[in-house]
């Protein structure tokens, strides 16, 4: 996540991200707003686990405030989804690597000098104890440590390393780094840890897949979870053997870096558009001017410049008549990209589209999904497909155009498609 503040997702009405902040935290406060820039609408993304009793906590925080602010909760799992509706929160659930540096953390090629890397603040709950058995493996701490349950963070020192009973050969950075540095670190390792019981959608997770590197993780609450498939992670008990097993085995099959940034990139495109089209619908609901969500998908995520411009943080101002126009949304559209013809192969046939990977099928598309891909195969815009299917009469074009965004949010979760700018 690039900052911690307010991303402008709309201007018109004025609609903020709030990330960051630490719910779950007893003396939490309802986040701080920017100077000059009052929200219609402020949506605050959950970083920590959010059990029942926080959603209620927050509802309390949210209790009585009468500045005409619609207020919203982001959840990344689905548990936290119900117990904000339990809880009478607005909101929904999407998934905080929405805002990963997806540009920053990439895959490169340099020679492996670790097993596995763990970039964690020292903190009890991160169960360093479960990687007590792991060789050659690398920690980045941020230099920062909460070392006991209740305490306040405090500078890391070889003591407390020690205190952790890890391996030998063991190796680590107790100092803060930069991201590309961190990005080189994890690159040097075979796989990353992830060993905490509760956490939020956590963001060295993310950077280990968007780096190819394969996951060993612990059964989790936060939605950690979502991003894996059986390639991309291995999920074990709270146990040290397990973990030790795990990183070995991964040691040994060295998985494409490649296939587990593609995937992780196909999983997060599908949570950034379903976020698109939620904004659409907020902001349909608060008088705005129709967005197509290809439209705010590719001014907010087609880009890091982009989104760290949108950026704004607590106490900084945002003067009325000049800074809001650079958060406005681009006129120009988006069109759809297919990976036909790279990653996938797509056949015709009287059953539907085929689409298979490598000579391994994929999926069969029948009937509406089907057409609609062959038409985006044809190079059809997202706005020709809608109109061409309401023309048939079959549905209302209300009807129509959910059920094409539904296909687009699929392709996307496929990895078959993504958008770009239409002059791009």
């Amino acid at each position: 996540m690039p900052f911690t503040g307010h991303l402008v997702v709309s201007v018109d009405p004025v609609i903020l991200l709030f990330t960051g902040g630490f719910q779950d935290r007893q003396d939490a406060r309802v986040p701080a707003l920017p100077v000059n820039l009052r929200p219609d609408v402020l949506i605050e993304s959950i970083s920590h686990y959010m059990h029942a009793r926080t959603a209620q906590t927050i509802a309390e925080r949210y209790h009585g405030i009468e500045d005409g602010v619609r207020r919203m909760v982001m959840t990344n799992a689905e548990d936290e989804d119900r117990f904000r509706e339990a809880a009478g929160l607005d909101g929904f659930r999407s998934h905080e690597s929405i805002l990963a540096l997806d540009e920053l953390f990439r895959p490169l090629a340099t020679p492996l000098d670790y097993d596995a890397i763990y970039v964690a603040r020292l903190a009890p709950t991160k169960r360093f104890e479960l990687a007590r058995h792991v060789k050659r493996l690398r920690l980045l701490t941020n230099g920062v440590g909460v070392v006991s349950h209740g305490a306040g963070a405090q500078p890391v020192d070889d003591a407390q390393l020690a205190a952790l009973g890890l391996h030998p050969s063991t190796s680590a950075c107790l100092r803060a780094l930069t991201l590309p540095q961190v990005n080189d670190e994890i690159n040097r390792s075979a796989c990353g840890l992830a060993l905490s019981a509760q956490e939020g959608a956590m963001r060295s997770s993310t950077q280990y897949l968007l780096c190819g590197r394969p996951v060993v993780s612990t059964r989790s609450l936060g939605g950690r979870d979502v991003l894996y498939d059986d390639y991309t992670a291995i999920v074990v008990d709270d146990d040290e053997i397990a973990v030790r097993d795990a990183v070995e085995r991964l040691v040994d099959e060295r998985r494409d870096p490649v296939e587990i940034r593609w995937r992780t990139l196909s999983r997060m495109r599908h949570f950034r558009y379903e976020f698109c089209r939620r904004i659409a619908r907020i902001r349909a609901e608060h008088g705005g001017e129709p967005v197509a969500p290809e439209r705010i998908y590719c001014d907010l995520f087609r880009g890091f410049a982009r989104l760290r411009a949108r950026f704004v943080g607590a106490g900084q101002r945002v003067e009325s008549a000049g800074d809001p126009s650079r958060f406005a949304y681009s006129p120009i559209g988006a069109r759809v990209v297919v990976d036909a013809g790279e990653r996938f192969a797509v056949k015709e046939s009287n059953r539907g589209i085929a689409l298979s990977r490598s000579g391994t099928h994929v999926a069969t598309l029948t009937g509406t999904a089907g057409w609609i891909l062959g038409r985006l195969c044809a190079g059809a815009s997202v706005e020709s497909v809608i109109s061409e299917g309401a023309a048939l009469g079959a549905a209302a074009a209300e009807s129509v155009e959910r059920d094409v965004r539904d296909a687009l949010s699929h392709f996307l979760l496929l990895g078959v498609v993504d958008f770009e700018p239409a002059s791009a």
